[in-house]
This record gives structure tokens, C-alpha cells and sequence, in this order.
């Protein structure tokens, strides 16, 4: 976390600051440890001054991590689909859906993710003075 702080430091993001944790090697550690690291990444990233969320697929969320502990943070969600799709794999809150990632976009050569976001994030960071 202080080696990305240190590599995001000359930027002013309008949007969160995200943790994307859905990689292979978090799967053989233990739920507490990988809720260590995502809460202790978190806690780094606010004691910071910045907004910070956390991306990641349902199985993942659902099944490598306790989720109790991360009901304080806003979470991206990838879950590629329709709604109904989405509520079937995930019952959790989030701020952030991302349901495609075989967009087209023009002026974009190759597929691109789409999302929803539900949140005015801009706005809430910049009238909260964080990401500077």
C-alpha cells in the first residue's frame, strides 16, 4: 500500500482508489488473512486522505474473504450479466457493477469493460477533500 501511494502521490483522482483482489495466489491463504490484507491495504489508502474500494467477483468475495469485515467499504463488483445474474452469485452491497467486459467503445481497438456506477463519486470525494 505505501509503494502504490507512493506511485499514485502526483494525482488527484476524481474516482476511488481501487484494490483489485481476485488473483489466484490469495486462494491458498486462510479468509482471515486475505481480509487482513484488504482491510490493512484499506486502512493505508483513508489514513492517506483517499477514498477506497475494493474490486472483486462474487465467488471470490464470497468465498476467500470475510465479508462482515468489509461492510465499511464500497465494493466494485464483477459479475458479468444481467441483474438477475448478479443477484443470484452476490447478496452483498456495492457501489460499483461491472457487468461486461466485451465492450466496444469508438475510437477503442478490442473489447472493453462496462459498468454502473451508483454512487456520484466525484462529487462525494471532492466535497469530502480526499484523493489530493
Amino acid at each position: 500500500a505505501k509503494y502504490f501511494l507512493k506511485t499514485i502521490k502526483n494525482y488527484d483522482p476524481s474516482y476511488p482508489i481501487v484494490l483489485d483482489i481476485e488473483e489466484e495466489y490469495f486462494k491458498k491463504m486462510s479468509r482471515k488473512k486475505v481480509t487482513d490484507i484488504i482491510v490493512a491495504f484499506m486502512e493505508e489508502l483513508e489514513n492517506a486522505g483517499y477514498y477506497a474500494m475494493i474490486y472483486s467477483s462474487p465467488n471470490f468475495i464470497n468465498n476467500y474473504t470475510d465479508f462482515s469485515r468489509l461492510t465499511k467499504y464500497d465494493i466494485w463488483i464483477a459479475c458479468w450479466g444481467d441483474e438477475e445474474r448478479l443477484n443470484s452469485y452476490y447478496d452483498g452491497h456495492y457501489g460499483m457493477w461491472q457487468y461486461s467486459s466485451t465492450g466496444s467503445v469508438n475510437g477503442i481497438n478490442g473489447d472493453v469493460d462496462l459498468d454502473y456506477s451508483y454512487k456520484d463519486y466525484a462529487y462525494i470525494i471532492e466535497k469530502n477533500g480526499l484523493n489530493k
